[in-house]
């Protein structure tokens, strides 16, 4: 008829399931594996959230394991914020972790270059350098740290940067591509 409208119907609230610890834990690493990131880092949450006053959780090895998936997980789902939280919380309480602290310093300061926090980003990126100077992610963190100092329009401090890339033991292909970006800047 015209003008008659079937109201919409309301959308029903989420079904909360209350799961062990190892069924959560398979999910969110199955969620992880699959590259479902968003659902992995609820999941990764809810064992924080449902589990975190348990003592498998307080004395355990377990938040060492969950909290770099964690975050990796919120920052591959773009939610860079929660991302720097996770991790950072990460390396507060583990700081000489020699298994994921690299990664996890890498992670949080493209987390904070993403969540648009340059300044912290860069300080981050220089800290991965200075603990992992052999870490495999250091000449993607030099070109990060490079592209920050640009956008803080410090041109000299981002072309010292690619001359360090240039200079080192990049292979031939990342020299010559730090070489492009100075000519550009």
């Amino acid at each position: 008829m015209p003008g008659f409208r079937v109201p919409a119907a309301e959308p029903e609230p989420p079904v909360l399931v209350q799961a062990s610890l190892p069924e959560l834990l398979e999910q969110a690493s199955s969620a992880f594996a699959s590259g479902n990131f968003g659902t992995a880092a609820e999941l990764f949450a809810a064992v924080e959230r449902d589990y975190g006053q348990e003592a498998d959780w307080k004395s355990g090895d377990l938040p060492r394991r969950i909290l770099p998936l964690r975050g990796f997980a919120e920052l591959k789902s773009s939610q860079a914020n929660a991302a720097a939280e996770t991790l950072t919380t990460f390396l507060e309480r583990y700081p000489d972790d020699r298994v994921q602290g690299a990664s996890a310093r890498y992670t949080l300061a493209i987390a904070l270059r993403q969540a648009g926090r340059a300044e912290e980003a860069l300080s981050r990126f220089r800290e991965y350098e200075a603990r992992h100077p052999q870490g495999r992610q250091i000449i993607l963190a030099l070109f990060q740290e490079a592209e920050i100092l640009f956008e803080l329009d410090q041109l000299e401090d981002g072309l010292a940067v690619l001359d360090r890339i240039q200079t080192g033991e990049a292979a031939e292909s990342l020299k010559l591509q730090a070489r492009l970006l100075g000519v550009q800047r």
